[in-house]
């Protein structure tokens, strides 16, 4: 448990957090990207707060881009894996 207490209250950090939140977390595969994709790219596409990791597959030799990219994303309160879907099929 990684709280603290404030000194003069004695009020608990985790007051303030909604520890029973549900959340989601979608793992989705992306093709048919060009040659100059990074992972950066899908991150700021998805629209997401939290992603837990963005990769793109790239050729080793040329150093661009296969087409194929990969994302992790947790999904809070007020997001939905539908939107993050639409954000990339736009």
């Amino acid at each position: 448990m990684l709280a603290s207490n404030d000194f003069a209250t004695g009020e608990s950090s985790l007051q303030n957090y909604n520890i029973e939140a549900k959340y989601e977390v979608i793992d989705l595969v992306v093709g048919n990207l060009p040659e100059n994709y990074k992972a950066e790219n899908l991150k700021k596409i998805s629209g997401s707060r939290h992603v837990i990791g963005a990769t793109v597959e790239e050729d080793n030799f040329k150093g661009v881009c296969k087409g194929n990219g990969r994302i992790q994303i947790r999904l809070n309160n007020g997001e939905s894996s539908d939107l993050v879907k639409l954000n990339f099929l736009k």
